[in-house]
């Protein structure tokens, strides 16, 4: 597959995001009457101000709420990656097909992928296995050790979540008489969150997942 024909690393549902802010300007609805007033009692300077303070807490407040969401998924990534330097570590988004997989696989019922603790698994490729990681508690935990031979097709999808759509490598396991969808949308690690990786970079997991199928 060449990469003019991948679907986008990420797309946004802007209903969705529409609604977000909607609810935000909700909830900061008494804070933009109260600078009205003030600007009807007191002019325009100060009411300047306090709008400028405004900007800047609600920024601190952005990155703030964003560090602390990805938080569990940049110390499972650094966490693993450091224990198996000489594996293929790939990091990626749950997903609801990806959570109903592994329940009826192994019995494990994961956190919601709307949950910082459940957004974000990783995948480590040891060998004629791969195993998948969640971080619970306060360090990680193996959810399920699969082999590459069970895997019967390596296909190009996509997984919504929230109100974002990423792309995602698709591992179809045949296991006993069940058919089901591993989707695996790989993320790239950034100082602050989790990214979807390139084109380049997703080809390189696509190829990967590929050989290991067909070496199987």
């Amino acid at each position: 597959m060449s990469t003019a024909k991948l679907p986008p690393a990420r797309a946004r549902r802007w209903g969705g995001s529409l609604t977000i802010v909607l609810v935000a300007l909700l909830f900061s609805g008494p804070g933009i009457l109260g600078a009205v007033n003030s600007a009807r009692s007191r002019g325009l300077p100060p009411v300047l101000y306090e709008t400028a303070a405004g900007l800047v807490l609600s920024v601190v407040f952005a990155w703030g709420f964003l560090w602390v969401c990805y938080r569990p998924g940049r110390r499972l990534v650094r966490t693993m990656t450091e224990a198996n330097p000489d594996l293929t570590v790939v990091p990626f988004y749950s997903s609801d097909d990806f959570i109903t997989s592994i329940k009826e696989l192994t019995g494990i019922a994961l956190a919601s992928s709307a949950l910082p603790s459940g957004a974000f698994l990783v995948l480590v490729d040891a060998g004629k296995k791969f195993e998948l990681w969640r971080w619970h508690g306060h360090g990680p935990e193996r959810v399920a050790r699969l082999a590459w031979s069970d895997v019967t097709s390596v296909d190009v999808g996509q997984i919504a979540h929230l109100v974002i759509t990423d792309r995602a490598v698709i591992l179809t396991l045949k296991v006993g008489d069940s058919t089901l969808p591993i989707p695996i949308s790989p993320q790239a690690r950034r100082p602050m969150r989790l990214r979807p990786l390139n084109d380049e970079g997703f080809m390189t997991v696509l190829a990967h997942c590929q050989e290991r199928m067909r070496a199987a």
